[in-house]
């Protein structure tokens, strides 16, 4: 059984999803599809890669991971087939799947839109779809090429003594995810001490190890699972709280 996940800006209030379900379903009966999210915010591709990034490994191997996120809704779109780690990936090139990646892709592909007869952008992706499903490759649907949009994501700004990083995503539960690092904070910080301060004159000096080592209602800092600095109050919205939002700025200072 092939696996197929889709990623997209689409959100759920309209035909976009189940119509382009239905058109994948009709071309390849077989396939088990699988939602990561539909509710990326409209062209945000910052969002649409660290959600992938973070979910695409737990998926088996061989997975074909379809990310419609930010592309142009009209035929001269160029859409990418890339291997990595063993999965399969198809996206706008639009630096999506760059901000993925931590190390070069196997095999990169551009899509040859020639190939499709009525020019449907929808008909690039179930191209790539049946190849992967019924031939076991994407190599055949267009030309190699190493040339492509690249994009960097997650990177904070390092100093002797100081990183300064910005929320670069926040949760359905309104915790608010940095792009700081606990690898960074670790070679930064060297065990000194420290105060995070995430707006003019809120800070942390602390950060533990779960939600639940402060009262319900409290703030806390914790690294998250998947390794990065997060601002969050227990059993509430930091979001709204504590008035953060994308793109603000978080600054750690270590002690000298």
């Amino acid at each position: 059984m092939s696996f197929i996940t889709l990623t997209t800006d689409f959100g759920e209030l309209d035909y976009y999803v189940p119509s382009f379900k239905g058109a994948i379903v009709r071309a390849c009966p077989s396939v088990k599809l699988m939602d990561i999210s539909h509710n990326i915010p409209p062209f945000n591709i910052n969002i649409a890669a660290y959600i992938v990034k973070n979910s695409f490994e737990s998926f088996p191997e061989k997975s074909l991971h379809i990310i419609r996120v930010g592309e142009k809704n009209h035929p001269d779109q160029r859409l990418l087939a890339v291997t990595y780690r063993g999965h399969y990936f198809v996206a706008p090139d639009n630096g999506v799947l760059s901000m993925i990646f931590e190390e070069s892709p196997t095999i990169v592909v551009a899509i040859n839109k020639e190939m499709v007869s009525n020019g449907n952008i929808d008909e690039y992706y179930l191209r790539a779809i049946k190849n992967f499903v019924f031939k076991g490759n994407i190599s055949e649907i267009g030309y190699g090429t190493t040339d492509y949009v690249e994009k960097h994501l997650f990177n904070s700004t390092l100093y002797q003594n100081k990183i300064n990083g910005v929320i670069m995503h926040i949760d359905n539960y309104g915790n608010a995810i940095t792009n700081v690092t606990k690898a960074d904070f670790v070679r930064v910080g060297n065990g000194k001490p420290f105060v995070i301060y995430y707006r003019i004159k809120e800070y942390f000096d602390i950060v533990l190890d779960d939600y639940s080592f402060v009262e319900e209602g409290d703030k806390v800092a914790i690294f998250n699972s998947k390794g990065f600095l997060e601002i969050a109050i227990n059993e509430g919205n930091a979001s709204e709280l504590l008035g953060l939002g994308l793109g603000d700025t978080v600054q750690i200072e270590f002690k000298l």
